[in-house]
């Protein structure tokens, strides 16, 4: 079953709205960190309708790989497909296991892909990863936040998120699947007023607060690598 039948994600307009729209400049900051050359070979599964795809191809990436099991997304990455990336409608999966022994990725890219599965298919596809990750290759990894209270709409203004994440549950998911934690921040959003405004309330909160949570942005952006 498609978890993404009949949600607004998945209709056209919502598409071609992500497919306009750009990268977080937060998001942007974190990954220059962690891509690597322009010559690196990246795997983006989950790939949605383009929008990381075509920052990749404006940083000069080439050898580039986007995975979407979703076939509303087919138009919205026709573009990026002719520009020279190569673009496969199918289950993660089942793409791993057909590229398993041909070829390894220094990068993988999982944005606002993991809270939709089940937390051993989490596991289950992580773990294959490893088949396809090279030696010193990285897992860059996007999930909402729901240890803060702006995270929880993110997690569950829909049903097709199925697994919550915090950034324990992510050194746990890490874990679980045979990974450290490399790197792990928060990804603001809006404009910088009020980027600023939010840290000075999360500052005033963490005072009075008993408990509070250790990243208070609405996402978490971190990077799996295998163990040394």
């Amino acid at each position: 079953m498609d978890p993404l039948q009949g949600s607004s994600w998945s209709t056209a307009g919502t598409v071609e709205a992500f497919a306009r729209s750009a990268p977080n400049a937060t998001l942007v900051r974190f990954v220059e960190q962690h891509l690597g050359a322009g010559r690196a070979r990246i795997l983006d599964i989950g790939c949605g309708a383009g929008v990381f795809l075509q920052y990749l191809h404006h940083r000069g990436f080439r050898d580039v790989v986007a995975v979407d099991y979703d076939e509303n997304m087919r138009d919205a990455l026709a573009g990026i497909e002719q520009a020279g990336f190569a673009v496969e409608i199918m289950e993660a999966e089942a793409f791993v296991k057909r590229v398993q022994g041909q070829r390894r990725f220094d990068r993988i890219v999982l944005f606002d892909i993991l809270e939709h599965m089940e937390l051993d298919k989490c596991v289950s596809v992580l773990t294959k990863l490893h088949g396809i990750l090279n030696a010193g290759g990285k897992i860059l990894v996007r999930v909402p936040n729901v240890s803060s209270p702006w995270g929880l709409r993110m997690q569950y203004d829909t049903f097709d998120h199925v697994t919550s994440f915090s950034p324990g549950r992510v050194h746990e998911l890490a874990a679980l699947a045979g990974y450290r934690v490399t790197a792990l921040a928060g990804q603001n959003t809006g404009k910088r007023r009020k980027i600023i405004f939010q840290r000075c309330l999360h500052w005033m909160l963490a005072r009075i607060l008993p408990y509070h949570p250790e990243i208070w942005e609405p996402a978490v952006i971190c990077t799996f690598e295998e163990p040394m």
